[in-house]
C-alpha cells in the first residue's frame, strides 16, 4: 500500500552581490549554491516529514 508524504526542507546560503543588486539577481546568484546543498546536505536541512492526510495517495492521479 502507498501513502502520500509531505517533505519540508529549509536552505540558507551566503552570496556576495553588488550594492544595487535586485532581489532576482541575488536569488539567481544563490541558485547554484542551493542546488549543491540539496544534493549534498539535504538531510542536514530537513525540517519535517509528515503524512499528507488532506490529499491522500490516489493511484489514478499520483505517480510514485
Amino acid at each position: 500500500m502507498k501513502k502520500a508524504m509531505l517533505v519540508s526542507v529549509s536552505f540558507m546560503t551566503r552570496v556576495i552581490v553588488d550594492d544595487n543588486a535586485t532581489k532576482e539577481e541575488t536569488v539567481e546568484k544563490a541558485r547554484d549554491m542551493f542546488v549543491l546543498k540539496a544534493r549534498t546536505e539535504l538531510f542536514d536541512n530537513l525540517e519535517e516529514v509528515v503524512e499528507d492526510t488532506e490529499q491522500p495517495f490516489d493511484p489514478k492521479f499520483d505517480k510514485e
